[in-house]
């Protein structure tokens, strides 16, 4: 992807100075040009502003999600409106690689037509596509490749204009937050976009990084976000009401045959680290 092609746009509430300071402290030396996108207050958000949802207004969403959710819809309009190729979508808590300019400017964009790309990390394990033609090589160690399993997040990630127009006209249909609509294969409520993952991962938000890896000694409080805690499901419900005996022995029967079916699919499992 060459930098007159690519623009970095980063959400940020207008209060959280300290995080727009923290963001163009790392911004200010990759060379590329970015800019920061007012996120939408979720608290302050009207019937009138969801006016084109059809199932968030009566939703259980905290009012946080629905300002993120709406966040990253003004940038994807923001993005189109400026005649690029692909956008760097960030948010305003993140910490970086130390090899991140290096990545991004070896970084090719995969081949298909739609696709977001990841730039962040969890530590979850994630199951790729071992497909030759669903795998690239970066720099060094770093590799994309296509994620099949379900991620978590919207803190760093990278859409061309195709997918940027598909999300924009989609997204009025989502029922849950927009990490799970773009990367849910359970929930998600629009069509699915094929999903990419730099590994190791080359951004890492701040709640997730240890206390050791920490390049600076305050912690970035969330400001657009509500803390999630909903009820466990009824599959979750009714899995904690069998005994223990009987899970552990379902359990190794599960890994039994996930093990015998990623081996026939092509299909492997990598832990995400950040580097």
């Amino acid at each position: 992807m060459q930098k007159n092609d690519v623009s970095i746009y980063v959400i940020n509430m207008k209060q959280a100075t300290e995080r727009r300071h923290h963001m163009q402290t790392l911004l200010n030396g990759l060379g590329y040009n970015y800019e920061f996108f007012e996120a939408v207050d979720g608290h302050k958000v009207t019937e009138s502003d969801l006016s084109d949802f059809r199932h968030i207004k009566n939703s259980s969403l905290f009012k946080g999600e629905i300002g993120c959710l709406l966040s990253h819809l003004g940038v994807w309009k923001t993005f189109l409106q400026s005649g690029l190729q692909y956008a760097i979508v960030l948010e305003d808590d993140l910490h970086f690689s130390p090899r991140i300019k290096t990545v991004l400017e070896n970084l090719q964009s995969p081949r298909d037509d739609f696709f977001i790309l990841r730039l962040e990390t969890f530590f979850h394990v994630v199951e790729i596509d071992c497909g030759h033609e669903k795998t690239m090589p970066v720099s060094g160690d770093y590799f994309v490749g296509r994620c099949l399993s379900t991620q978590v997040g919207t803190g760093a990630y990278i859409v061309n204009r195709n997918t940027a127009e598909f999300l924009v006209s989609a997204i009025k249909y989502a029922r849950h937050a927009v990490d799970v609509e773009l990367f849910s294969n359970e929930q998600r409520s629009i069509p699915q976009v094929p999903v990419y993952q730099i590994f190791p991962a080359i951004c890492i938000q701040d709640k997730v990084l240890e206390e050791s890896e920490r390049t600076t000694s305050t912690r970035l409080p969330s400001t657009i976000g509500d803390q999630r805690q909903l009820p466990p499901g009824p599959k979750r419900a009714f899995f904690d009401a069998i005994p223990e005996t009987v899970k552990s022995r379902l359990r190794k029967i599960k890994q039994v045959l996930r093990a015998s079916w990623i081996e026939a699919t092509r299909r492997k499992t990598l832990k995400l680290t950040f580097d």
